[in-house]
């Protein structure tokens, strides 16, 4: 299956995933591309770990796809759940 992710002016960019695999796989492949795809876009690593400048990475963490701090720190939340982590300021 191919994914465009694509931007109000029109920028966009594309890959492709496995339908075939589990469906937590496939969202976490695909959150680990985003930030990829934001990079290529505008130079910018998103989404980043809160109160660092480093850009989250994505994890599969008993059975669910997660936002990682890819320095080891404390960090994580469900992706999907990253705004809500964000306001509330502590781990989701």
């Amino acid at each position: 299956m191919e994914v465009l992710l694509q931007d109000d002016d029109g920028m966009g960019v594309g890959f492709g995933v496995d339908p075939a695999r589990p469906e937590t796989d496939v969202l976490c492949d695909l959150a680990d591309r985003i930030p990829v795809a934001y990079v290529e876009l505008y130079a910018v690593g998103l989404p980043v770990v809160p109160g660092t400048p480093r850009p989250a990475r994505a994890d599969v963490v008993d059975g669910v796809a997660v936002w990682t701090d890819p320095a080891g720190g404390p960090w994580s939340c469900p992706v999907g759940r990253y705004g809500d982590a964000v306001r509330s300021g502590r781990q989701v």
